[in-house]
């Protein structure tokens, strides 16, 4: 269960510091291939998702 919770930690921050830093949204996009729209979209669902 602690590994678990930790493991969606680190996800939620990560989207935080994606959709908080524009460098690091561009990077996402570039990486993904998808529109910065979609990315934004991804990780705010990473952050509503997650318990």
């Amino acid at each position: 269960m602690q590994k678990i919770d930790s493991e969606h930690q680190k996800i939620k921050q990560a989207a935080v510091k994606t959709l908080h830093q524009n460098s690091i949204l561009a990077m996402h996009v570039i990486a993904s291939g998808e529109s910065p729209a979609r990315t934004r979209l991804r990780r705010l669902r990473d952050l509503t998702t997650l318990i």
